[in-house]
């Protein structure tokens, strides 16, 4: 699903006007963003949680060059399903 289709949807299932849904969206995207950004688990009942994960450092091959190459530790997100999206998705 692209941006546009999400904003369609809420049109539909909210009746609200096209410039209403996009601020929602965006909103809540910036705010799921921030909270990630800052390091906070973002929970989302009935979705899944979203959460900041720290990659070590470790060593890398150039497969080009065969030389080994040290690769920095890094952050990353994480998502988990909730259960109840688990076994939407599997029906």
């Amino acid at each position: 699903m692209t941006k546009h289709e999400i904003i369609d949807a809420i049109i539909d299932s909210t009746g609200i006007t096209r410039s209403q849904a996009l601020h929602a969206f965006d909103a809540t995207f910036k705010a799921l963003a921030d909270g990630v950004a800052s390091g906070n688990d973002i929970f989302i009942r009935g979705f899944g949680t979203f959460r900041c994960s720290t990659l070590a450092a470790r060593k890398g091959r150039n497969i080009k060059a065969g030389t080994t190459i040290d690769i920095p530790a890094r952050k990353t997100i994480k998502f988990k399903p909730c259960p109840a999206l688990k076994s939407q998705i599997n029906k």
